[in-house]
């Protein structure tokens, strides 16, 4: 189990606890209040309880007083039935009637709010949200370019089709077999728009979701193989690192956009060449899905990284090469 997952599942206990906790307290002011109406029937749950007391010890042999126990049951149900008052008002309330808030079903499994309360719970760790409209509908192909091009497709054809490929790919997450996508194309063509659309819904379907930027996830990939080697890192700041790091390598859906931004005068490609094929090895043999966004054409991602990379990105990659249409200007200008 990775770290993440060790920090995320401590969390969710704790919110079990309290909703279990938060329960039973709702129970006993029901219950107060009930009595507090009824104080006839908080007279017979204590005959019930003296009851079931005698019921005990007369089992083990020993003498007790003549209370019998199913005849003040009975007269608890016709006292309760002649008033209208429900038999399971004195049952904890919990928040999901699945599992009565312990994470788990009764066949073992977890309870599928569990996954749910996952989700909720690793977005805490992630720094970068989704942008608000990021939805597949309000993805605007009208401003694509209709002007046909060498291959016969105009910008928007081009644009609709991939749409709905990606869309296919979205709605059919656990069993397309072609689980990585690499967008490339220049800014502004749609690329992060339509990551971002299909992280939300694979995130509404209770997957792990992470999107991160380049530059951020190759530096805490950089800064942890630093901490690694350190004698005597700073505990907290290994910690916090161990859980990013290992969400790189273990969400379900990891949205790694930007490619090649993360290149700098104070860094290079071969600095974190390891770091990044152990990435792409990682979700290639967990098969998990992964999805890359880079502004560098085939041929520039050809002379950027190294060979194995290059090989791992065009090799196991379903490659979309994104029209030369800066949208984004055109939806400024569309919104004056």
């Amino acid at each position: 189990m990775s770290q993440l997952e060790k920090r995320i599942n401590r969390d969710l206990a704790a919110i079990y606890s309290r909703r279990r906790v938060l329960a039973e307290k709702r129970c006993e002011l029901k219950r107060a209040q009930v009595y507090q109406q009824y104080p006839e029937l908080e007279a017979i749950d204590r005959r019930i309880q003296k009851a079931g007391i005698s019921e005990l010890y007369r089992s083990l042999g020993d003498d007790c007083d003549d209370h019998c126990l199913e005849s003040v049951i009975r007269e608890r149900e016709d006292f309760m039935k002649s008033r209208g008052i429900e038999v399971d008002y004195d049952s904890p309330e919990y928040y999901c009637t699945l599992c009565n808030d312990s994470g788990s079903l009764p066949s073992g499994e977890w309870c599928p709010c569990r996954r749910r309360l996952f989700q909720k719970e690793i977005s805490r760790y992630l720094p970068i949200p989704f942008q608000e409209d990021a939805k597949f509908a309000n993805f605007n192909l009208n401003l694509f370019s209709d002007q046909a091009k060498e291959d016969g497709l105009s910008p928007r054809e081009h644009m609709s089709r991939l749409r709905n490929e990606i869309v296919f790919y979205t709605r059919h997450f656990s069993q397309v077999q072609d689980q990585n996508l690499l967008f490339s194309g220049q800014a502004g063509t749609g690329k992060t728009f339509l990551m971002q659309s299909i992280g939300r819904e694979v995130l509404d379907m209770d997957y792990s979701v992470l999107y991160v930027t380049a530059p951020i996830a190759f530096e805490w990939m950089k800064t942890m193989s630093v901490l690694r080697q350190s004698y005597n890192p700073d505990r907290a700041k290994f910690e916090e690192m161990e859980l990013l790091t290992d969400a790189l390598m273990s969400v379900d859906l990891l949205l790694l956009d930007d490619l090649g931004s993360e290149i700098s005068a104070s860094w290079t490609v071969t600095d974190n060449t390891p770091n990044f094929l152990t990435l792409l090895d990682t979700r290639l043999h967990k098969s998990l899905h992964s999805i890359i966004a880079t502004n560098l054409s085939e041929k520039d991602l050809h002379s950027t990284y190294d060979k194995r990379t290059y090989s791992r990105l065009m090799g196991d990659y379903i490659f979309y090469r994104f029209p030369d249409d800066d949208i984004r200007l055109k939806q400024r200008h569309h919104g004056q």
